[in-house]
């Protein structure tokens, strides 16, 4: 079973208020999004949820494309998930750190266990 983070979706949503990131990602089988606002001069804090709404892993990855297709509607803006050198290039353009950030934070989330999850 694979334990590599696969991303699958970024979206930025920047207004006059507000600048803040959602996106999601799977490990193996097991569907995660993740969410914070957009740090400019530090690295913040992400939240992470599991989706475990249906009992497969095809189900709940339908279900996170639905929520993504709501972000997307409310004005959050896809970034490209090209990878080199093992980080997100169009990301850290946007949020230098990022890919390592929420590595180690995923990381952490999981040995404290909170990680939420949507029923």
């Amino acid at each position: 079973m694979a334990t590599e983070i696969q991303f699958r979706h970024f979206g930025w949503f920047k207004d006059n208020t507000s600048d803040k990131i959602w996106g999601w990602f799977t490990i193996g089988d097991k569907v995660y999004n993740f969410w914070g606002p957009r740090g400019a001069q530090k690295l913040v804090k992400l939240k992470f949820k599991q989706f475990t709404k249906y009992s497969d892993a095809n189900s709940n990855e339908y279900e996170v494309k639905r929520v993504t297709r709501e972000k997307r509607n409310k004005g959050y803006r896809d970034i490209d998930l090209k990878v080199e050198n093992d980080v997100l290039v169009e990301v850290e353009k946007i949020y230098p750190g990022f890919t390592d950030h929420l590595k180690k934070s995923m990381f952490i989330a999981k040995l404290s266990g909170t990680i939420m999850g949507v029923e």
